[in-house]
């Protein structure tokens, strides 16, 4: 796209990868990265993995969705089982843990093809961030009760900052901030999606 004529909506396509967005709001719109990490656990006896005992509040009523706060290295973690159940008989229970963009750029590898010494590594840091999240004992969540996992890096995940316009109202004459979409009409090109 270098040699495209539109050159002022090519600038805004520029990018930045990070954690976080500078307090200036920066020039560029910045996506950050974090892990996906979905594993389905054996349920026990009373119909719940080891984590779903963990995962209800003060009242007793399960919870499905959290954002972690007590955990520099997770964000959200969410049952998905308990989102989707057909029933409490089944014999598994999917939850899904969302890494920090800190977290995500400090272990970043191949989004497509992740090295697996680096999936490895990073399944077993996040396993034991939500271990000590939850106030579990280490390897409370091993190997032994995972039926099954998947890792996955979004590279680009979270736009963190989007772009946006103010116009003048011609009927009022005040202000209003528009945003969502980009268009050169000089060179019928245009852009939407997460901004």
């Amino acid at each position: 796209m270098s040699k495209s004529p539109a050159k002022d909506l090519h600038s805004l396509l520029r990018v930045d990868f990070k954690p976080f967005v500078p307090n200036w709001g920066g020039k560029r719109m910045t996506l950050n990265s974090i892990y996906s990490l979905t594993i389905a656990l054996k349920r026990g006896e009373d119909g719940k993995s080891v984590l779903g005992s963990k995962l209800n509040d003060d009242k007793g009523k399960d919870i499905i969705t959290a954002f972690i706060k007590n955990e520099p290295t997770l964000k959200l973690l969410t049952n998905q089982s308990r989102k989707f159940s057909s029933g409490k008989n089944e014999k598994v229970e999917v939850i899904t843990i969302l890494s920090s963009a800190k977290f995500a750029k400090k272990y970043k590898g191949p989004q497509e093809n992740l090295p697996r010494k680096l999936e490895e590594d990073v399944t077993a840091l996040m396993l034991a961030a939500l271990e000590r999240s939850l106030g579990l004992k280490e390897e409370t969540v091993h190997e032994g009760l995972i039926m099954e996992r998947k890792l996955q890096l979004w590279g680009a995940a979270v736009p963190l900052n989007v772009w946006s316009v103010t116009e003048d109202d011609d009927t009022s004459g005040s202000q209003s901030k528009k945003s969502g979409f980009i268009y050169d009409s000089d060179n019928a090109v245009g852009v939407c999606g997460d901004w």
